[in-house]
């Protein structure tokens, strides 16, 4: 009986005329043959809450738009609805006061700013909803790919526009109503700037590429704004130039054009071929 508490030589492995801290410590060999516990050896009660905290841990740790605060989804929601109601009314009626006064600038305003309300839709349908992070991350994408068709009509207008007035190579006459215009596009280029600051800052405290996305077309509207100004207050001094605001309106639509195209390609092209597995299952 006592065999089994025998060392190699018979004998007892413990010095019972030592002190109890003084004497030989055996360590106790698992299933595995080691001296640490396997996952056989541990109890399948305390796996199971391993498992959960871990799954926990993931969780938490997944940087994903439902991990954020419900306000700053509200108040992307509520910025959004602002950039579609002023961006569509103002650029409606920058459309038809560009043909009164025959200025491609206050046309690339009016063009980009209803454009900048539909993109702004594409936003608000990205964060209406809530479900997981894959699902979170498939209507990025695709909030994405139509926001950059988006940049490509725009693009395209401003550019067929700006082309046309240059090519006819008219100066343009001076108008009674110049006063109400730059008083009408000093005001939309403030507030577009204001919207497209506040998209920044949430699209940042979200991590939202389609909010970030979203600024840039306002960000534009709100530079052709102020360059028409400048256009027209250069133009007054010195009629020569009469092909700025052309000009700007031209420069305006290759940077649309180019970052439509560079976002197309990066969500499609570029974006991994499993995520897009993916986000088709999640959808």
């Amino acid at each position: 009986m006592t065999a089994g508490w025998l060392d190699a030589g018979g004998r007892w492995p413990w010095n019972f005329s030592l002190p109890w801290s003084a004497r030989p410590k055996t360590k106790k060999l698992h299933q595995n043959g080691h001296d640490k516990p396997s996952r056989q050896d541990v109890p399948y009660f305390a796996l199971e809450v391993s498992d959960s905290k871990r799954v926990e841990e993931e969780l938490a740790q997944e940087s994903s738009i439902y991990n954020k605060p419900d306000s700053l989804r509200s108040a992307a929601i509520i910025v959004s609805w602002m950039s579609v109601v002023f961006s569509f009314l103002s650029g409606v009626a920058a459309i038809v006061i560009s043909e009164i006064v025959d200025s491609e600038s206050l046309f690339g305003y009016g063009l980009d700013a209803v454009l900048d309300s539909l993109s702004s839709v594409a936003v608000i349908w990205r964060f209406y909803g809530k479900g997981s992070s894959a699902a979170a991350e498939a209507k990025e994408r695709k909030a994405c790919i139509v926001i950059s068709f988006f940049f490509f009509v725009s693009a395209t207008s401003l550019l067929y526009k700006s082309g046309v007035a240059l090519s006819k190579g008219e100066e343009k006459s001076e108008d009674e109503n110049r006063i109400l215009t730059d008083v009408f596009s000093g005001i939309c280029g403030a507030v577009s700037l204001v919207l497209a600051s506040l998209k920044v800052y949430l699209g940042l405290k979200l991590d939202s590429r389609a909010l970030l996305t979203d600024s840039i077309i306002t960000y534009v509207g709100a530079a052709m704004s102020f360059l028409g100004l400048l256009g027209v207050e250069i133009y007054r001094m010195e009629d020569s130039v009469w092909y700025l605001d052309a000009a700007f309106g031209l420069c305006c639509g290759v940077f649309l054009l180019c970052f439509g195209a560079k976002l197309l390609i990066q969500m499609t092209c570029l974006y991994p071929k499993h995520q897009v597995l993916e986000d088709e299952v999640q959808s």
